[in-house]
């Protein structure tokens, strides 16, 4: 689906979609007891020859020697609430970089806090100034979130930082189940083409 500022396209959650998709940024949630690595997380991790779980298993085993990638040792990753980490993927995948977001405890991830990760996401592809990103929606069915409301949130979130003159991606591949992507489709169309157009 197309707007005039924004591009969202879906895809399911395969290793074939990873690969034959290409942008600037791939973006990646855990949550802290999230081991291993699942959804568009864990094929990332494949693909970075599990380089996400090695960063967690330093984090929570000092025992384990510290990852390198690239020629760079990376500090451990906690997965706490807003946690951030940044990794140059190279030649492993059509992407210059996949940043990892943590989400915290599952228990407490609520829409408030769906709705910040959302925040942190973009504000993090904002500081990169990536214009094409692919991602998951981070845990709204852990947290019981409609797929219609998820999707509603991306979008008013990349409204508001347009809206406020701040950069804003101007395509996002959205990795998700082919069960959700219809309701989240429809949304994005109702969206996009009327209550964005209107105001």
């Amino acid at each position: 689906m197309v707007s005039d500022q924004l591009q969202v396209s879906f895809v399911p959650v395969t290793l074939r979609d990873l690969d034959s998709s290409a942008g600037q940024m791939v973006i990646v949630t855990l949550f802290d007891e999230e081991r291993p690595p699942r959804g568009l997380s864990g094929l990332v991790d494949w693909r970075l020859d599990g380089l996400v779980s090695r960063i967690r298993m330093v984090t929570l085993d000092p025992k384990w020697s510290t990852p390198h990638h690239g020629g760079s040792v990376l500090r451990p990753f906690p997965a706490a609430f807003g946690e951030k980490l940044l990794i140059p993927v190279g030649k492993k995948m059509r992407f210059e970089w996949a940043m990892v977001v943590g989400l915290g405890q599952t228990s407490e991830f609520t829409l408030a806090r769906y709705r910040s990760a959302i925040e942190l996401m973009l504000e993090g592809v904002g500081q990169m100034q990536c214009s094409t990103i692919s991602m998951q929606l981070p845990g709204w069915e852990a947290a019981g979130i409609p797929a219609r409301r998820a999707i509603e949130t991306l979008l008013y979130e990349w409204k508001n930082r347009r809206d406020n003159g701040k950069p804003a991606p101007g395509s996002i591949t959205v990795f998700e189940p082919l069960a959700a992507q219809r309701e989240m489709h429809e949304r994005v169309v109702e969206m996009l083409e009327h209550e964005f157009r209107q105001r």
